[in-house]
């Protein structure tokens, strides 16, 4: 079953609209459910993560690769969630490690740009001192 066939079933399912949906996961805008169902997008980890953390009778693994039942059987079975939670927990903290290693790419960046800056205006200022 296609991403989006999935996102509509839950959506019945649910018996909630996209904004609906949206907004539960903490999202203002409806854009992140409707690409899924227009096939723009597919649902991703971080997706199926927000999904399930808010909606936790969903079944990560039926909602990422359509995979199993819609939902977990058996709500009390901490140990199916605990598995799709930990490998959702680790793409997450991989996904963190990566926008940290941007940021810090960043901050190298702007403080190699600013090295740069003072090279520029002390160059004039030198040659003022040459001139006096």
């Amino acid at each position: 079953m296609e991403p989006s066939e999935r996102m509509n079933k839950l959506l019945l399912a649910l018996r909630m609209k996209p904004l609906d949906l949206a907004r539960s996961i903490g999202r203002e805008r409806e854009d992140i459910i409707t690409n899924v169902i227009k096939g723009k997008n597919g649902i991703s980890r971080n997706l199926v993560y927000l999904i399930t953390n808010s909606h936790n009778q969903v079944n990560p693994e039926w909602l990422f690769s359509d995979k199993g039942e819609m939902f977990l059987s058996d709500i009390s079975l901490p140990v199916s969630k605990q598995v799709n939670n930990c490998l959702l927990c680790q793409e997450k903290e991989r996904y963190i490690k990566s926008l940290e290693d941007r940021v810090e790419c960043q901050k190298i960046y702007i403080d190699t740009l600013k090295s740069q800056e003072v090279g520029k205006s002390s160059a004039p200022e030198a040659e003022k001192e040459k001139a006096r």
